[in-house]
């Protein structure tokens, strides 16, 4: 790709662009910004590729289940639809008790189990 700065004619420079830039180094294309920006560039070209490889993983065959398996998990967890880690549910009955608890620690009255008693 040839770069798409111009030169002080405003002439197109004609020197080739870095590798996943659109500038050559003389137009910026070492800055670290731009570095970053080509090195993210070439990542989203990989995608592509990389999920055809994965669905020929998972339609074949002959791979052997764990690999399918493996495949699969790598697809849904970089697609927003991983497992669900760790969930935990505190009910107001426990949070109530906990309180109660750390209370009677500290020598005060407990509160009563709800409002109405």
């Amino acid at each position: 790709m040839q770069c798409t700065g111009h030169n002080h004619g405003g002439t197109p420079c004609g020197s080739h662009a870095m590798k996943g830039q659109r500038v050559c180094r003389m137009h910026g294309g070492s800055s670290p910004q731009a570095r970053k920006a080509g090195a993210r560039r070439l990542l989203e070209e990989l995608v592509g590729p990389a999920l055809s490889q994965l669905k020929l993983i998972v339609d074949n065959p002959k791979t052997p289940p764990a690999v399918k398996l493996a495949a699969v998990r790598d697809i849904l967890d970089r697609t927003g639809y991983a497992a669900t880690k760790h969930v935990e549910i505190v009910t107001l009955d426990l949070i109530d008790a906990e309180i109660r608890k750390l209370e009677s620690e500290l020598g005060r009255d407990p509160r009563p189990l709800s409002a109405e008693t």
